[in-house]
């Protein structure tokens, strides 16, 4: 005849194959071993945050992993991994208890997204706590960023019809890409640094067109001038050698 532990102990491990056991703790104290030391997963007990969340991040994708919460009695039947481009936008449920790790993919690089991992039990929507955290994704190699060359052959033109103004122009010597053509994507855009010689005092102002018209300048000053790209998916080019020009002094000064 079996003795009260092995009978405790098979009842025990035929709840944990059907998932209403979560683990088995020392059985071999009373016949009712299986229902004071067989720790159940109950469905209306929440599980804990995961430990140790951690994100390592490449130009397109976002590897994940985790510790499992630090409360072993409560049931875990998987996790829920959670991101989007700065806020949370997308849901994937990972089953198994065991499945501490998972690569979200097909990601926008030198982009900053939002992450949560947390862990669930089998009563729906009965998520644990999230752990929340960000991360940017990488520059791709090649990309648009490393072949932004900056505007060449800055130049300034002294308007005469218009009074203390200059229009300046450059070349840009980086070639069009698909993005700038997209009817969904911001225009590459001109960034113009401009100010008096050796002030502290620099304004800037944005164009669509390689040339901008610079007005309500000091005659009689030295001004200094760069310009650099500013691509539709907002990636930058260094800035362009400065220029000089003179604003000459008006003709209608008065004494």
């Amino acid at each position: 005849m079996e003795d009260a532990a092995t009978v405790a102990t098979r009842e025990c491990r035929k709840l944990r194959e059907r998932g209403r056991c979560f683990a088995l703790i020392s059985l071999n104290l009373t016949p009712n071993a299986c229902v004071i030391h067989c720790a159940f997963g109950a469905k209306d007990r929440v599980p804990n945050a995961p430990q140790n969340v951690r994100v390592k991040t490449q130009a397109t994708s976002a590897t994940l992993w985790w510790d499992a919460p630090s409360d072993p009695t409560v049931l875990i039947r998987g996790y829920t991994v959670e991101y989007g481009e700065g806020s949370i936008s997308q849901r994937i449920l990972i089953e198994g208890p065991d499945s501490t790790s998972f690569t979200v993919t097909r990601l926008a690089p030198n982009t900053n997204y939002v992450f949560a991992v947390s862990a669930y039990n089998e009563a729906d929507g009965e998520d644990g706590t999230k752990v929340m955290l960000a991360a940017k994704t990488r520059p791709s190699e090649g990309s648009l960023s490393e072949k932004l060359w900056p505007p060449t052959s800055v130049r300034a033109k002294i308007d005469e019809e218009v009074a203390a103004s200059a229009v300046i122009s450059w070349d840009d010597p980086n070639p069009e890409q698909n993005l700038d053509n997209s009817i969904d994507s911001t225009q590459r855009q001109y960034v113009v640094s401009y100010g008096i010689y050796e002030s502290d005092v620099v304004q800037k102002v944005r164009s669509n067109a390689k040339s901008v018209r610079l007005t309500d300048l000091s005659p009689g000053k030295e001004y200094e001038v760069a310009v650099k790209v500013v691509a539709g998916d907002g990636n930058e080019s260094p800035w362009s050698i400065r220029d000089l020009f003179l604003v000459p002094q008006s003709e209608f000064n008065c004494f």
